[in-house]
């Protein structure tokens, strides 16, 4: 069943076949996705829980902010860029200003692609980039090389 494509609809390509990225394990990891899409955190949402993720979601910058605030145990953020009330800019300067937003790796996604993108991305904190539409295969080898660099937190 596809779904039609609109301007703000989906941004990532089908689902790859199951099969572990090139060097990673992604199970029994806790990831936030922050994205103002329903459609995006649906889509990511269960393409990471095929790989045994554990996955949070947060439909605003601020709320994003309160579930890593309160959910010490998280791994790693998705954070998306073009959010309103709160963009990803913001959103990630404020989660690295948490105790656990210091030590996890933020990946923001957008579909900003222009020049410069990726370094503003990196100067509001973000670890690494992604361009949208998501291509799940990069998405997926970023994963798990963050992933690797930082130990699985124990609950």
């Amino acid at each position: 069943m596809s779904t039609p494509s609109s301007p703000g609809g989906p941004s990532l390509k089908p689902l790859p076949p199951v099969e572990h990225p090139a060097g990673a394990d992604l199970a029994n990891n806790k990831i936030l996705v922050v994205d103002d899409e329903a459609r995006n955190i649906f889509a990511l949402s269960a393409l990471l829980r095929r790989f045994h993720v554990d996955v949070l979601s947060a439909e605003r910058g601020a709320q994003g902010i309160e579930l890593l605030a309160h959910t010490p145990d998280v791994d790693l953020a998705l954070v998306d860029i073009m959010m309103p009330e709160m963009d990803g800019y913001a959103t990630m300067r404020a989660m690295r200003g948490l105790p656990s937003g210091q030590r996890i790796p933020l990946i923001a996604y957008t579909a900003k692609v222009d020049s410069g993108e990726r370094q503003r991305c990196i100067n509001a904190g973000a670890s690494d980039y992604v361009s949208k539409p998501v291509d799940t295969a990069q998405l997926l080898r970023v994963l798990g090389e963050w992933l690797s660099a930082v130990p699985v937190h124990s609950a």
